[in-house]
C-alpha cells in the first residue's frame, strides 16, 4: 500500500517524477490500465509528454500501442509499495493503513531499533509482571505517524526512548509506561524536553524501584 506523505514527496522530487507520472507507472507495473483510463475519463487525461519522459527515462516501454513496465519501473515501484498492495485496493494512494505504510519501509530499520530499546516487560514492586511492548502493531503505527507527521525524527525519537528508559532505571519510578501509552499520552514530548534541559548524569546511590527486562 502507497501512502501520499512528505517521505513520498521526497522521493518523487529526488527520482525527478510528477505524481500524474508516478500514477502511470504504478498501474504499468501491477497493470492497473483501467485506473488510467478512469482516471483519463474523470479527472484529466494523461500528459503525453509525461509519457514520453517515461519512456526516455526507461521507465515504460511501449509495443504495438500498448504500455509495458521495465525492469527499472518494477524495482521502484515494488520498494516502495506493500507486497499486498494489489490485492487490497485499487487506488495506489489510499488504503487501511492511510500516511503510515510508505514508511513502513523507509523507517523499518529505525523502528526495529527504537522497539529493541524499550524493555520488555517490568516487574513492579507488588510483584506483579507487566509486558511493556504489547499492541507492536499500534505502536509501530503510531511511531511511523509521528515521523510522517513531521512531529520528531527517527533520531530524536530514539534519543528520547533510550533517555526515558534510563531515567527510569536511574530514578527508580515504580510505573515505566508500557510503550503505547508512552506514544499515545505523548510522553516522548515532555522526555525530549527533559532531555533539552536535564544533563543524563547517573546517580548510581538511587534504589530501583522494580526490575525492568
Amino acid at each position: 500500500m502507497i501512502a501520499i506523505g512528505k517521505p513520498f514527496i521526497d522521493i518523487l522530487i529526488e527520482n525527478q517524477l510528477t505524481l500524474e507520472e508516478y500514477t502511470v507507472i504504478y498501474c504499468v507495473v501491477y497493470d492497473k490500465k483501467d485506473l488510467i483510463k478512469s482516471y483519463s475519463r474523470n479527472v484529466n487525461t494523461i500528459n503525453s509528454e509525461a509519457v514520453k519522459n517515461l519512456q526516455d527515462r526507461g521507465f515504460i516501454t511501449m509495443t504495438e500501442g500498448k504500455w509495458a513496465a521495465t525492469d527499472k519501473s518494477d524495482v521502484f515501484i515494488r520498494d516502495l509499495v506493500d507486497s499486498y498492495s494489489n490485492q487490497k485496493s485499487d487506488n495506489p494512494f489510499l488504503g487501511d493503513e492511510d500516511l503510515v505504510d510508505l514508511a513502513d519501509s523507509i523507517y523499518g530499520k529505525e523502528f526495529d531499533d527504537f522497539l529493541s530499546s524499550y524493555p520488555t516487560k517490568a516487574i513492579r514492586p507488588s510483584g506483579r509482571t507487566d509486558y511493556l511492548k504489547e499492541g507492536t502493531k499500534e505502536i509501530k503505527k503510531m511511531y511511523l505517524s509521528i515521523i510522517q507527521g513531521n512531529r520528531c525524527s527517527p533520531q530524536r525519537l530514539q534519543k528520547a526512548v533510550e533517555f526515558y528508559v534510563n531515567r527510569q532505571k536511574r530514578n527508580g519510578m515504580n510505573y515505566i509506561k508500557t510503550l503505547k501509552n508512552w506514544l499515545k499520552q505523548e510522553i516522548w514530548k515532555d522526555t525530549l524536553n527533559i532531555l533539552d534541559t536535564e544533563s543524563n548524569e547517573p546517580n548510581k546511590n538511587i534504589n530501583y524501584g522494580g526490575k525492568i527486562s
